[in-house]
């Protein structure tokens, strides 16, 4: 009887301690972000920017350079935000500037179509007092100078960044 007991105490304490407080809704993750399912209505240009309740997104740019010169270049620039903790309604806003919602990263590489060179520079921000962020609702994103951002007249891209030779 009383290995019975222990064994009874056991599974019931095993259900006990795997029975989640508070299941995640439908579609969102057990850590509360949002989920990527089938159905979503994009709108354009508002679902260029930002969507905080997800996890990861991306924002991916290439195109073809012509220089003065007449040399070809390809480029590829990539932003990256990948979320640390999910948006709470519930949570009083973070005032602080130094406060850490998201890490930043960016890719920018180039190829000399000529001679098959490529080169690249990547950068990572941790996005506090403004050195990386995301706009919502409009393609706005930066990691210190360099800049993704859409532009309304003409329904194109507006590419900023800099970089410095390294030997």
């Amino acid at each position: 009887m009383r290995k019975f007991f222990r064994v009874g105490l056991a599974f019931l304490l095993l259900g006990v301690f795997s029975v989640p407080a508070e299941s995640a809704p439908a579609d969102k993750s057990a850590e509360g972000w949002r989920l990527s399912l089938p159905g979503y209505v994009y709108r354009f240009p508002r679902d260029h920017g930002a969507h905080p309740a997800f996890r990861t997104e991306w924002w991916y740019t290439t195109g073809h350079l012509r220089a003065t010169s007449g040399r070809r270049y390809a480029f590829m620039l990539t932003f990256f935000r990948t979320g640390l903790r999910p948006p709470d309604p519930k949570a009083p806003p973070r005032k602080s500037r130094w406060a850490l919602r998201n890490l930043y990263f960016a890719h920018f590489a180039l190829l000399d179509v000529e001679t098959g060179k490529h080169r690249y520079l990547e950068r990572f921000s941790r996005g506090a007092l403004d050195e990386a962020g995301a706009l919502e609702g409009e393609l706005d994103v930066w990691l210190g100078d360099w800049r993704l951002k859409g532009e309304e007249r003409n329904g194109g891209h507006i590419i900023r960044l800099s970089a410095e030779e390294k030997e």
